[in-house]
């Protein structure tokens, strides 16, 4: 089963671009630098309109990571005014920074150390408290953006922006709500001012026989931090410690995708694959046309075939996949062996997904959004 975990910006799929474009400097960016792809653009501005495209989806996806709203949607205008015909997603991102362009920016102060419970899609939860009142949260690296149903943003007070928007998610279809503000919020001894929310009905958010997700904290709540950690085995988060940030030299590259960011695992092979990091998936899954150019022998011979099925805010989809067991993968120094791992097409704007059982099975995950590294240890 996989967490609730937003593609909001997955709409602006990255174009080709030449060789001469910023773009690997711009995925290996720090958190909120822009500098290379605005340099880029006013540099070449008789560049081919795919290629300048592809620049401002890059900058309308960074400036929206970093609660630069206004920014964010002049960016995703512009990809509209050199897109002869603007794809629904684009048309979908473009709204959803247009609705928060008048919003005061997210402001952190403050750090958190705290537990991190297992709920029952296997998302950890961590106590949040919003004007007195505390619930528990899921931490969803997968979220670009916070979600919240109907009756949760009502008891929270939670102050609703524009009209209803369309989003993408990460089954097939779309789900309709509305973005929201949340003035002030506390996690541990952290303060966070002006989070922005995705309120979804209740029934989107509602896994049949299971019952409803709690909100979801996504990565714009995280990003601010710069130094996220998850701690014992995935029982533990930390936010905003020095001493888990990950030296440019170390680690595992993290790169910016459309859904989120990347990390580089390595397999036994010597292969590596780019896999999304979502911790609202249970599951670790790979290209299963990439994986099994870098697969050993031996791997190959334990996959085995297997139905899943998939529950995120648009629905739920069953499919067949391959699985292979016991995988042995590195993340950065630190080896994590995972009891199973799908081998399916979905790609999660990346090679793969890594779920919340890679977390686990790494016993402790930094993720540096500074130097752009990722550590297991």
């Amino acid at each position: 089963m996989t967490g609730a975990a937003l593609a909001v910006l997955a709409a602006l799929a990255a174009q080709p671009a030449p060789a001469e474009t910023p773009e690997d400097r711009v995925a290996r960016a720090p958190f909120g630098d822009v500098t290379a792809v605005e340099t880029w653009l006013a540099d070449n501005p008789d560049e081919a309109a795919e290629h300048r495209r592809a620049a401002y989806a890059d900058l309308c996806e960074a400036h929206g990571r970093a609660s630069r709203y206004r920014e964010a949607h002049l960016a995703c205008a512009a990809v509209l005014a050199l897109s002869p015909s603007p794809s629904p997603g684009a048309l979908q991102s473009t709204a959803f920074w247009r609705a928060l362009a008048d919003a005061p920016p997210l402001a952190v102060t403050g750090q958190v150390d705290a537990p991190l419970t297992p709920h029952w899609t296997n998302m950890g939860l961590i106590d949040v408290t919003v004007d007195g009142r505390s619930m528990p949260w899921a931490v969803d690296t997968g979220a670009e953006v916070s979600v919240l149903s109907e009756s949760q943003a009502a008891d929270l007070g939670v102050r609703l922006l524009g009209d209803d928007l369309s989003i993408s998610g990460s089954t097939p279809g779309v789900a309709a709500g509305r973005i929201g503000l949340i003035d002030r919020l506390r996690i541990g001894e952290a303060e966070l001012r002006n989070l922005p929310v995705f309120v979804l009905p209740d029934a989107a958010l509602t896994v049949p026989s299971m019952g409803p997700l709690p909100p979801i904290l996504g990565m714009t709540a995280l990003y601010p931090f710069e130094h996220v950690a998850f701690l014992d085995g995935g029982t533990h988060l930390r936010l905003g410690f020095a001493e888990d940030a990950v030296p440019p030299d170390q680690g595992a590259q993290m790169t910016w995708n459309p859904a989120g960011f990347d990390v580089v695992i390595t397999l036994e092979s010597g292969g590596e694959l780019d896999l999304h990091l979502d911790t609202g998936s249970n599951e670790t899954e790979f290209h299963e046309p990439l994986a099994m150019e870098r697969l050993s022998q031996a791997e190959q011979r334990r996959i085995a075939g297997a139905t899943r099925t998939s529950f995120g805010v648009t629905g739920s989809v069953e499919t067949q996949v391959s699985t292979v067991s016991d995988l042995s993968v590195r993340l950065g120094d630190g080896r994590c062996t995972l009891a199973r791992v799908v081998l399916s097409q979905n790609r999660a704007n990346a090679q793969g997904r890594a779920g919340m059982d890679l977390v686990r099975a790494c016993g402790s995950v930094r993720l540096d959004f500074a130097s752009m590294r990722a550590q297991a240890f």
